[in-house]
């Protein structure tokens, strides 16, 4: 029997990787719903019907984004379509469970008449918590290493795994859960402590994980969605803080700030070249730390550019609603 599976209710496999998922979406949910009385514009309510469409939603995407980057197995080779619908198959991505709960969020709120940026708000810790959980279950799957360390001084550290031939690899798994929980603090942060802006949370969770996910998904070894060289994570990852970043210039342009969203838009572009060129430099000569270390400074330069494009944006927000509220003031004066 597979180490995995830890029993077998007729034809059902219980693998030691589901329960751990399991887990992780109910902790997942538990941290929301906290959450949402710290954030106090969604209710527990608003939370726990977005994870219910959410739960369905993520399993769909996630197999339907597994089964697409294996096109030519299930659609080709195999021909049978519905295959694909077959969820308890296995085969899933942590990009269609992004894609299929941000569905859900826009559904759940329109229905709920609430605003979909709030719940996400309170979605955001929730993540987090989920994210650890799932790369636990890789780690029980035997999945999530990475390439042979070539830095001697990382060997036996936490961030190294011994593989069956004695080598130490990147422990990608542990990389990702501890950056998760860090992720997780900044959340708390922010939803605590930090603005009160609508989906600043969501913005700062999403921009730092992608960063993150931009090295993570290059350093792993072992199962990794890809089309040719191209890697479906740091695709998305990529996409996601220039979609940010393409938002909130766009919103700071209208407001008068070009000039801000231009030299923010040489910011952006330099980083997205670091990364892209580290990324294809990985398998080459050279320090493989070094190469990591950058691809992160790149991927970092990407994210700073987005949320110093919100924060401007915000900036410039508040200052023309305070100039139209004093206007307002001054035509009241007048009238009197």
């Amino acid at each position: 029997m597979n180490e995995n599976v830890l029993f077998i209710v007729k034809n059902l496999y219980v693998t030691k990787y589901g329960l751990i998922v399991m887990a992780g979406v109910m902790a997942a949910c538990a941290a929301s719903v906290a959450a949402s009385n710290a954030k106090r514009r969604a209710s527990y309510g608003d939370v726990i019907s977005a994870y219910m469409l959410g739960a369905v939603l993520s399993l769909v995407f996630s197999r339907l984004v597994y089964c697409l980057t294996n096109y030519y197995t299930y659609f080709v080779e195999d021909g049978n379509i519905a295959r694909v619908f077959e969820l308890w198959r296995g085969g899933h991505s942590m990009t269609g469970v992004i894609m299929g709960m941000a569905l859900a969020i826009a559904i759940s709120s329109r229905i709920n008449g609430v605003k979909a940026m709030d719940v996400a708000d309170c979605v955001a810790p929730g993540f987090c918590v989920f994210v650890a959980f799932a790369r636990l279950a890789d780690a029980a799957a035997g999945q999530g290493w990475g390439k042979i360390i070539t830095a001697d001084w990382l060997n036996g550290t936490i961030f190294a795994v011994r593989d069956i031939y004695g080598d130490f690899r990147y422990c990608v798994w542990r990389m990702e859960a501890l950056a998760a929980l860090a992720i997780l603090f900044v959340a708390v942060y922010t939803l605590v402590w930090g603005r009160r802006a609508r989906a600043e949370t969501a913005t700062r969770v999403l921009a730092l994980y992608s960063a993150f996910q931009i090295v993570f998904e290059s350093m792993r070894e072992d199962s990794v969605l890809k089309i040719e060289f191209f890697r479906i994570s740091q695709i998305f990852s990529l996409l996601s803080l220039i979609a940010l970043f393409a938002v909130y210039a766009f919103l700071a342009c209208r407001m008068g700030d070009s000039r801000g969203a231009a030299l923010a838009s040489v910011a952006l572009l330099g980083g997205i070249a670091l990364a892209v060129q580290m990324e294809f430099s990985v398998d080459g000569e050279g320090n493989l730390e070094i190469k990591y270390m950058a691809m992160l400074a790149g991927s970092l330069m990407v994210m700073l550019s987005s949320l110093i494009m919100r924060r401007r944006w915000l900036t410039l927000r508040k200052k023309a609603r305070a100039r139209k509220r004093k206007e307002v003031r001054a035509t009241g004066n007048v009238a009197a």
